[in-house]
């Protein structure tokens, strides 16, 4: 009988051990790895992922085990140690006892699903779904327990999906620590994540710096006009830049040139692509997919009265995620402004993004109050500044090193002497 009754002690405490390195694995399994698996037909890969979707049912039933094995153990013991051992025998044999439930029913378990927790949410599936089955009753009686509770003092279940955009963002952030992922790869997937949070209005070529030709310009002076702009698509308008009338794509009309005998045959006002406005307000992953499905490569951004405040390209965009894309004819950036100078201050064009300031440099000014590095010292300040003037945003100074009429031309960016 007490052959027996050790036997019991012994198989309890592998079923606890069994248990509770399940309950380690499945909550500390990769569910992107296992939804890899199961993609590529990993049968047990689907089954874990389908016993995580039911998470309180699956910490119930392995709650269950936990509690009954300890409680069945427990009386077995007791019968044995009363039948042969005595006072101070039955004090050692209980502290080794928990002893043993301490290092093998609950430390190494737990190492190893730790360790090891794909490996062991696979091999113990089929055994935790039966025993889900096998207990569902009375799991599916403390779940609704449960809910009852947290209803009761205000946590009900709100219903939010259980991988988020952050938990995205996280595993991203560990491939970079751990060199699973290069900074550049890092860069653009977090770029891609950030498409519906950026709107045009972030990312347009402000109408100040957009560029084209009147229509009126002479036929003979045209070739020479384009290859100025150095652009596939040119904005033309009539009389004023205001009275924008169309888009030329630029190899279009050369393939009109090559078959006419004089360029004067050709009608410039025939060869225009229709204007294409877009709101300020667009999310830039939703005006990515109209560029898509429409063929187009630029757009006019509105305000909400109407009026043109910029223009957006697919190649804009493109560079929102893949960085800075140049071709041979553009002229290469000099990189004095990657390096600070011995005072440690950066200079930079007041036009730049603080977005691309931020990224470049792992700044934290803020980017939802103005666009560029000149339009925050102005909305910070509330007036147009001086040369020399300065501000402190986050534990940076910025500083106006040059103006021209009422443009910032280049703002000094440092450390506070107090941060």
């Amino acid at each position: 009988m007490i052959t027996l009754s050790l036997l019991l002690i012994i198989t309890l405490l592998l079923l606890a051990a069994i248990f509770c390195a399940a309950e380690t694995a499945m909550l500390s399994a990769s569910k992107a790895r296992l939804y890899q698996k199961a993609r590529s037909g990993h049968k047990r890969a689907a089954q874990v992922l389908e016993l995580l979707k039911h998470p309180e049912q699956l910490l119930a039933t392995i709650l269950i085990i936990l509690t009954l094995v300890p409680v069945v153990t427990s009386a077995l013991v007791s019968s044995v140690f009363d039948a042969t051992l005595s006072g101070l025998g039955i004090a050692i044999a209980t502290a080794a006892l928990a002893l043993a439930i301490l290092l093998f029913g609950e430390a190494f378990p737990k190492a190893l699903g730790t360790r090891y927790p794909e490996q062991i949410a696979l091999a113990l599936a089929p055994l935790i779904h039966t025993t889900m089955r096998l207990f569902k009753p009375l799991t599916s009686a403390i779940k609704w327990l449960n809910s009852s509770l947290l209803k009761l003092i205000g946590l009900a279940q709100n219903g939010h999906p259980a991988y988020t955009e952050a938990d995205i963002r996280g595993a991203i952030n560990l491939g970079l620590e751990h060199g699973t992922l290069g900074p550049s790869q890092h860069q653009m997937l977090d770029a891609v994540l950030d498409l519906n949070n950026l709107t045009l209005k972030d990312i347009m070529v402000h109408r100040s710096a957009m560029v084209g030709f009147d229509i009126a310009t002479p036929t003979t002076e045209l070739p020479q006009t384009l290859g100025k702009l150095r652009h596939s698509r040119v904005l033309v308008w009539n009389q004023s830049p205001e009275n924008l009338i169309g888009v030329l794509n630029v190899r279009d009309y050369l393939l009109a040139l090559a078959h006419v005998a004089n360029r004067s045959q050709v009608d410039l006002q025939a060869a225009l692509q229709p204007l294409y406005y877009v709101p300020e307000t667009t999310p830039i992953g939703h005006q990515l997919r109209q560029f898509l499905l429409q063929r187009k490569h630029l757009a006019l951004v509105v305000d909400e009265f109407g009026d043109v405040q910029g223009l957006i390209t697919l190649e804009d965009i493109l560079e929102e995620i893949v960085g800075e894309i140049a071709d041979e004819h553009d002229k290469p950036k000099t990189p004095a402004n990657l390096e600070p100078t011995p005072e440690g201050r950066f200079v930079l064009p007041g036009n730049t993004p603080v977005r691309d300031a931020n990224r470049q440099y792992g700044w934290h000014l803020p980017e939802d109050s103005a666009v560029t590095l000149a339009g925050l010292m102005i909305e910070t300040l509330g007036h147009l500044p001086v040369q020399g003037e300065e501000t402190t945003l986050t534990n940076l100074t910025l500083t106006v090193l040059s103006k021209r009429g009422h443009r910032l031309e280049r703002i000094g960016v440092s450390p506070t002497p107090h941060a």
